[in-house]
């Protein structure tokens, strides 16, 4: 064999070892890739997974939240109209209580007034039953005072009392009292005629007399009266039946 024969072959042999060489490190190299991207892939399909896994749960915790929400928007607005509804019913009783305040204050003067002036009355008036008259007054005073005592207590007590002096002028009676007469005091049975007049007549029978408003003092009146004025006591008391009885009710207007 020629020298250029075996040069030739020698090299042919290396170059195919060599060629082998670089398919062997080619493949590992190719083998390596392909591992590495299934290694990749099967670890993105993990992740993928993965957030597919949280993605649902994050859309279920988000339906359920958006579902809680809309429910308590409901509430609220359920709250928001009844607070609306306390706040018009409070605006409504504060209204309301003004009012009432207005009316309970102008009922006070109201009762003021009256009580002013039957007390003005009741001093000008005949004196009977002067004492009793007198503690009725002083007890409206008190009454009109008490801001714990309602105003329509106030109200039912102070017209019960007018019309305690309407009816002394629709009613007669006779009473024991302690009277002055020309500075001496004298117990005597008096005969109250409604509003009209006043007369006196002693425990002995003695003695009769009128109040005069003019004087304002009780003025005895003659003898001959005494009879008539006992007559008229006892109708007044019931113990004898009605009839006429002259009594000298001119005397007061002289």
């Amino acid at each position: 064999m020629s020298y250029i024969k075996k040069c030739f072959l020698i090299s042919l042999f290396f170059f195919i070892c060599t060629i082998n060489s670089f398919a062997d490190t080619g493949i590992k190299k190719i083998d390596e890739t392909v591992s590495r991207t299934i290694d990749t892939e099967i670890e993105t399909q993990k992740i993928n997974s993965k957030w597919q896994n949280e993605k649902s749960a994050l859309q279920s915790e988000f339906e359920n939240i958006s579902y809680l929400n809309e429910k308590l928007q409901k509430e609220l607005q359920k709250i928001e109209a009844i607070h609306n509804s306390e706040l018009e019913k409070n605006h409504e009783l504060l209204r309301k209580q003004k009012q009432i305040d207005k009316i309970k204050n102008e009922l006070n003067s109201f009762l003021e007034k009256v009580v002013f002036e039957l007390e003005e009355f009741t001093q000008k008036d005949l004196p009977f039953h002067k004492e009793e008259r007198e503690n009725r007054i002083t007890n409206l005073k008190e009454l009109l005072l008490n801001d714990e005592i309602k105003a329509a207590e106030k109200y039912r007590q102070i017209f019960e009392a007018l019309k305690i002096e309407t009816d002394y002028a629709k009613t007669i009676e006779v009473y024991q009292n302690e009277i002055n007469v020309k500075n001496e005091t004298k117990t005597a049975d008096i005969l109250r005629i409604g509003r009209v007049s006043l007369f006196y007549l002693t425990l002995d029978k003695n003695e009769s007399g009128f109040f005069n408003p003019l004087t304002n003092q009780y003025e005895s009146l003659d003898s001959k009266f005494n009879s008539k004025i006992e007559k008229a006591a006892a109708i007044a008391k019931g113990e004898q039946i009605s009839e006429f009885v002259d009594l000298p009710f001119g005397r007061i207007a002289r």
